[in-house]
């Protein structure tokens, strides 16, 4: 697919809208993309943003020139409703919530991003979780440890009343 004519960005259509046909969004989208990114490389640390018009000296025979990037982007089309980079593996989105913008912190529960959009808040959600059915756990045998005893006292009362009953006086 040849890049957009209007220029470099997306062209994917989530639920058959373009996130050129809304540009007011498009700094949004952009810096909650960033932002998903910066997820990705705090749980992944496989690469590093550099600015978006980073330039690079590169020598020629004879000169050097300055060269930056083209601005050529090639649109890659969902799977699933789901973008999976080939560059950063693992990072993946769905276009849909390049409009929706999803809250980060309520993103990792959701199974394309759980696995790097806030792995500390699930760890220690899983850390609360294991430590709410520890207690729980712990509640429910000192309940049954005091019913035991309850019972085995009223079974000792009944004996001792027995017992004291067969005593001749």
């Amino acid at each position: 697919m040849p890049p957009s004519p209007t220029g470099p960005g997306p062209t994917w259509r989530p639920s058959g809208r373009s996130i050129k046909k809304y540009p007011a969004l498009a700094p949004l989208a952009y810096v909650w993309f960033v932002e998903l990114l910066r997820h990705f490389l705090r749980a992944r640390p496989i690469a590093r943003m550099v600015a978006l018009d980073l330039g690079f000296r590169l020598p020629l025979p004879g000169k050097t020139v300055i060269r930056g990037p083209a601005g050529v982007y090639i649109p890659l089309a969902p799977e699933d409703g789901v973008i999976r980079s080939r560059v950063l593996p693992g990072l993946q989105f769905r276009p849909a919530d390049l409009l929706t913008q999803p809250p980060h912190e309520t993103m990792y529960r959701d199974p394309v991003y759980a696995d790097f959009v806030l792995p500390g808040w699930q760890e220690t959600q899983r850390q609360v979780a294991a430590e709410r059915a520890a207690r729980h756990l712990a509640e429910a045998r000192a309940a049954a440890a005091a019913q035991a005893r309850q019972a085995a006292e009223r079974a000792l009362a009944e004996l001792r009343a027995q017992l004291a009953s067969r005593r001749p006086d």
